[in-house]
């Protein structure tokens, strides 16, 4: 079973990574690059399969 990334999910997913990105420069942070993206995107996935989900919602996101 493959769980797909709902339009929502996506964006919800992009302006979390966006925003990390944001403050990068920040002595706080560590490195933000594409590959924790693809993190979360395939943790979200993973979860969504956990509970026999086809769809990964923002829902799944915020629990």
């Amino acid at each position: 079973m493959i769980s797909s990334l709902s339009n929502e999910a996506a964006i919800t997913l992009r302006d979390f990574y966006l925003e990390l990105r944001k403050h990068r420069h920040s002595r706080d942070t560590f490195p933000v690059t594409l590959r924790q993206l693809e993190s979360l995107i395939r943790l979200t996935q993973a979860r969504a399969r956990a509970e026999l989900r086809e769809e990964a919602t923002k829902q799944v996101i915020k629990s």
